[in-house]
């Protein structure tokens, strides 16, 4: 949720019996006007970029009229900002506030689409590009700062799309023909993903109303319970102390029993009510006959400890037990009750049976349980309001990677002039695409737990790579304080490189106006009581590596939780990240640890078990594929994965032939053993649905040919074949979604170097 959506939350009193359809609408109004903000500055900027793109080809008259025309009416924007802010927004008064802001975004639409027609450079086809970047860049971000009301995202999409659309028709050439038709197939695209946004919103803000009404009944419900069960304990008291010498009367029963349990020699009238029994029908049943037999166990078990303790010279003569049994009804149903027990002893204080009182508490047990069932549903609401905030974090971050994805690879698609250009587009897009396999297996991490897969590395490339990509674009600089000869450590790569990217991302937000973050990594023993005692990690060789920013600090109460799944104090965040990073760290036999006070910055601090004489064997040709030459069976449910790891073979110098399951992987590979035509190496996905997976046929595999070479592939990094694969008789292991570099790594480290040797 917004900051500024709170005062109108359907949570406070004066909303909260409002019909839905009215409370969303209120909603969704509050959230434009939250994020309007962020629309203005992008807006102002963007003008900007733009003039300065245009500077050389547009008159300078025009641009400045242009960019003098939009900041005016940004500025009226900003005023009737500050003026719903202060303001007290009444019902009534809510389709005044959406209907300004609308006129607002078309006014705005209209002035960008301007640009789109006015300052349209014909002849300069880089311009033109130019000015479609900025134009369609503003258009893909309404489709967030205004997918709370899909009206709002009309009207400054369609002004702002359509004239430089036109102009591309208006044009008549094939290829701004071409620019033209992809540019309502954009205006298409946008349109879904700001419906789809829209509806993330609305169902968000609907499951938020959902819960506080179920919130409400059930914190009515609890409160009904209560009385109802104090209202009855104070009635059972003051029976107890009216009635307490009158057993007669008493509603409880009293009875006596002799002290082997055998039969009972006084039961109180009061039987009847309870369980129907007259007391002298009640009296001539054994105690099987009057308990449940799990009830029997029980009382005949405390019965013995107590005779057993009776001679002892410390007991305590004025002992009572207390339990809870189920007895049988003269109907053959049975009730609950609570049976508190003293042993009876006779004048020379010799034990000559029990006494006790039996209180009917069926009635109890069922409130607390219907207590519990609301308790129960109170905590399931709760989570499914967490899983929302977590789903819109996720949801806000994969649109920002697809659209990073789209943009690149239609740029790349759009550049006919320069190949250089169009690979650095393609490799932009690589990127991105990376960044969301790093969010999947952060998610799996997070959710089950993901078993790391290890490798032995140098730590202080990994920190500097991973770093230096997440402080791309900011305003915050680092710097490396790395001890010389710094140990090797065996970790999984892509998640301790996903923890340094969490702390970095985070130290980044903490420092809004800039500053310097110092990452230092040094070498160390945990070998004495003293530091045993400081550092929860068992002694021997670690890498310490920590991370101190400029930023606040962070207060007391929420440093105890900032490791807790969930919890955030950011208002976009879905609190993931540092509880992946602790995930992790755990799953490493490693340590997370914070230090923060208000004022003087925070410094997070990562334990990694360090292997001090390992030697890590260089990596300068990684960055390249490395060619190898055999004959490979890949075995993938997914055709689009068998043709595109197909290629990457091939791309590699290696042959291959495809199976879609394990049936057919084992077909192909009797035929190649009869053909003598063994395969040199096969990859096998770990999961088919529907049929044998990757264990299973490599299992078949080597009743066929001992000595077939196996590489397992998932997606799912969590299953422990992936993490111990060389146990399940495998000799690779690769990640999907894989590149080009890493399967071409595995693939010589499978075929040709064990050939060699």
């Amino acid at each position: 949720m917004v900051p500024t959506a709170d005062r109108m939350s359907s949570s406070s009193p004066s909303s909260s019996h409002l019909p839905l359809k009215t409370q969303l609408f209120r909603e969704q109004v509050a959230q434009l006007y939250a994020l309007a903000p962020i629309g203005i500055m992008a807006s102002c900027l963007n003008a900007l970029i733009l003039v300065f793109i245009l500077w050389n080809v547009i008159g300078h008259v025009l641009l400045i009229a242009w960019v003098t025309s939009l900041t005016l009416i940004n500025l009226i924007r900003g005023w009737l900002v500050f003026r719903y802010r202060r303001a007290t927004v009444l019902i009534e008064d809510t389709h005044r506030w959406c209907d300004w802001f609308i006129v607002g975004n078309l006014t705005t639409g209209i002035v960008w689409g301007a640009a789109g027609f006015f300052l349209y450079p014909p002849d300069s086809l880089p311009h033109e590009f130019g000015l479609i970047f900025v134009l369609g860049g503003m258009v893909a971000g309404s489709t967030a700062m205004h997918s709370a009301l899909p009206k709002a995202f009309w009207a400054f999409s369609v002004p702002t799309a359509m004239p430089f659309t036109f102009k591309f028709f208006q044009q008549g050439d094939d290829l701004h023909v071409a620019m033209g038709i992809l540019s309502l197939l954009f205006m298409s695209m946008m349109g879904v993903v700001a419906r789809r946004n829209h509806l993330l919103v609305t169902k968000g803000i609907t499951l938020q109303h959902e819960n506080v009404q179920l919130l409400d009944q059930v914190t009515r419900a609890r409160d009904h319970l209560e009385s109802i069960v104090e209202a009855r304990t104070a009635e059972l008291q003051t029976s107890e102390s009216r009635y307490r010498l009158l057993a007669t009367n008493v509603t409880d029963v009293i009875w006596v029993m002799a002290s082997d349990g055998s039969h009972f020699t006084y039961i109180s009238p009061s039987i009847m009510s309870f369980r129907g029994y007259t007391p002298e029908e009640a009296m001539a049943l054994s105690l099987e006959e009057t308990l449940t037999p799990d009830s029997v166990q029980k009382a005949r078990a405390v019965l013995e400890e107590e005779l057993n303790l009776e001679p002892s010279r410390y007991a305590d003569r004025f002992r009572s037990r207390l339990l809870e049994l189920e007895h049988y009804c003269k109907d053959g149903s049975t009730v609950w009750a609570e049976v508190r027990g003293s042993v009876l002893r006779n004048e020379q204080g010799q034990p000559i049976g029990m006494v006790g009182m039996t209180r009917d508490v069926t009635e109890r047990r069922k409130m607390n349980e219907e207590k519990q069932t609301l308790e129960t549903q109170l905590l399931r609401s709760q989570k499914i309001e967490a899983v929302g905030t977590l789903a819109g974090g996720i949801a806000h971050d994969f649109n920002n990677f697809l659209t990073s994805v789209l943009g690149n690879i239609v740029l790349a698609k759009e550049t006919t002039t320069s190949s250089e250009l169009r690979s650095e587009f393609l490799t932009k897009a690589e990127q991105a695409t990376l960044r969301a396999k790093d969010l999947t297996q952060q998610l799996l991490t997070f959710a089950k737990g993901g078993e790391p897969i290890k490798q032995l590395i140098s730590m202080d490339t990994m920190i500097k790579e991973s770093s230096s990509f997440s402080l791309s674009g900011s305003a915050v600089a680092c710097e490396y304080v790395f001890q010389p000869n710094l140990w090797p450590t065996d970790v999984d790569p892509g998640q301790i490189s996903q923890v340094i990217h969490n702390l970095v991302i985070n130290a980044v937000e903490a420092m809004s106006h800039g500053g310097t973050i110092i990452i230092r990594a040094e070498n160390m023993l945990l070998p004495t009581k003293k530091l045993g005692r400081s550092i929860p990690l068992p002694p021997g060789p670690y890498l310490r590596v920590s991370l101190r920013d400029e930023g606040p600090g962070i207060p007391d109460e929420h440093l105890l939780r900032i490791f807790d799944p969930y919890y955030t104090t950011k208002t976009d965040g879905h609190g993931l990240g540092l509880a992946s990073a602790y995930s992790i760290m755990k799953k490493h036999e490693g340590l997370i640890a914070v230090d923060s006070k208000l004022g003087f910055g925070t410094e997070f601090t990562l334990f990694f078990p360090a292997v001090p004489h390992a030697h890590v064997s260089s990596n300068a040709a990684a960055v390249q594929p490395m060619q190898g030459r055999g004959k490979v069976l890949v075995m993938d449910d997914d055709e689009h994965v068998r043709m595109v790891a197909g290629e990457l073979l091939t791309h590699c110098g290696y042959h291959y032939e495809l199976a879609k399951d394990g049936y057919e992987a084992i077909t192909l590979y009797k035929h190649a053993v009869r053909c003598g035509e063994r395969f040199s190496v096969v990859i096998l996905d770990l999961t088919i649905p529907g049929s044998i997976g990757g264990k299973e046929t490599l299992r078949r595999l080597q009743q066929i040919d001992p000595d077939v070479k196996a590489i397992v592939s998932s997606g799912y990094s969590h299953d422990p074949v992936m993490a111990n694969y060389q146990i399940h008789g495998f000799q690779g292991v690769v990640s999907k979604p894989y590149t080009l570099v890493e399967l071409s790594k595995v693939m010589y480290d499978v075929v040709m170097d064990s050939s060699s040797h």
